[in-house]
C-alpha cells in the first residue's frame, strides 16, 4: 500500500505477484493489482483481477464495484450498472457503489433516476464533492436551479479548489444566473 502511495507502481505491482505466488488466492493482493491495472487503464488485465476476487468471495462489494467501474470504462454499461446495483444490495450504504450507480445512470440521461442515487452517495460520505457535484448536475438538468447552487455551493466550500469542476457541462443561461458565492 505504501509503494502505491508513493507511487511506485511497479514496485508495488512485483510485491503483490510475489504475494499471489504464495497464496494465488490472496484478495489484496489480487485487488491492488486491479487496482494498479485500472490506474494504467489496462482495463483487461483489471476485469481478470476483480473477477478472480468474485470468484473467490461473490459477495466482495469493492471488487463488484471496480468491476463495474471497468465494464462502464469498456463500453458494457448495462453489466457494469447490473454490477453496481447488486454492490448496492449487498451493502446499501457504499458510497462508492451508489456514486458510481448514480453517475451511469445521469450520463445515460436518466437524471430523475439518479438523483435518489446520488442523495444516499452524500448520506453515506457527507464529503463527497463527486456526489455534491453529480447531485448539482442531476438537479440542474431537472430544472431545480437552487437545488443545484445549493449542491455546487456546498461542495466549493469542501474543496473551493474544484471550482472548475463545477461549471462542465451548464448551459449558458444557468451559468449566467447563478451565484457561487
Amino acid at each position: 500500500a505504501v509503494r502505491i502511495q508513493e507511487r511506485k507502481y511497479d514496485e508495488a505491482a512485483a510485491a503483490c505477484e510475489k504475494v499471489l505466488k504464495l497464496a494465488p488466492d490472496h484478495i489484496e493482493a489480487l485487488r491492488r493489482l486491479g487496482d494498479l491495472a485500472l490506474l494504467r487503464q489496462d482495463l483487461n488485465t483489471a476485469a481478470a483481477r476483480y473477477a478472480r476476487i468474485l470468484e473467490v468471495d461473490a459477495g466482495d462489494v469493492p471488487a463488484m464495484t471496480k468491476l463495474g467501474v471497468v465494464r462502464m470504462r469498456s463500453g458494457r454499461p448495462d453489466e457494469a450498472m447490473r454490477l453496481f446495483r447488486e454492490a448496492i444490495d449487498r451493502e446499501p450504504g457504499n458510497a462508492e457503489a451508489l456514486l458510481y450507480l448514480a453517475g451511469g445512470l445521469a450520463s445515460a440521461g436518466r437524471s430523475a433516476d439518479a438523483l435518489p442515487f446520488f442523495e444516499r452517495a452524500l448520506k453515506a460520505d457527507p464529503t463527497s464533492t463527486m456526489a455534491l457535484n453529480g447531485l448539482g448536475l442531476a438537479r440542474l438538468d431537472l430544472g431545480d436551479t437552487s437545488g443545484a447552487v445549493a449542491a455546487f455551493r456546498e461542495s466549493l466550500r469542501l474543496d473551493p479548489k474544484q471550482t472548475a469542476v463545477v461549471v462542465i457541462d451548464m448551459p449558458p443561461i444557468a451559468l449566467s444566473t447563478m451565484s457561487f458565492t
